[in-house]
């Protein structure tokens, strides 16, 4: 039988991630493949995959109008972004659930966008 190496939680473990406050967060896609855009004349030109990602991030406050979001930019092979959880309803948002929904969206459409099925977009995990 094939050993599969379990995956190690870079998460705090004693920490709350549904706490009210502001998470700057980084995602990278995939092997790091600069798929969202490029750098141009200091410029970055976002892909039509980059759209995609930019137009979902700030769809996010449509999906949780707990969240705020703030700074955000997109680069080659990852984003940046700060989202601020402000928690008041009875059934708390974590930052987990937010980007789950976040890179599964952008998959979804992006994989539509390519005319792929079941290609991962995005890197595992996230950091914050």
């Amino acid at each position: 039988m094939l050993k599969v190496p379990q995956r190690r939680s870079i998460r705090l473990k004693s920490y709350d991630y549904s706490s009210h406050g502001a998470y700057f967060l980084t995602i990278c896609t995939h092997k790091r493949q600069c798929t969202l855009g490029a750098i141009e004349d200091e410029n970055m030109v976002l892909s039509g995959l980059g759209e995609i990602v930019k137009k979902e991030w700030f769809n996010l406050t449509i999906y949780y109008p707990s969240i705020l979001l703030d700074e955000f930019i997109i680069m080659p092979n990852h984003i940046h972004g700060i989202i601020f959880i402000e928690n008041t309803c009875a059934k708390k948002l974590t930052l987990g659930t937010i980007m789950k929904y976040f890179k599964s969206i952008t998959t979804i459409k992006n994989n539509k966008f390519l005319k792929n099925t079941g290609k991962f977009f995005w890197q595992r995990n996230y950091y914050e």
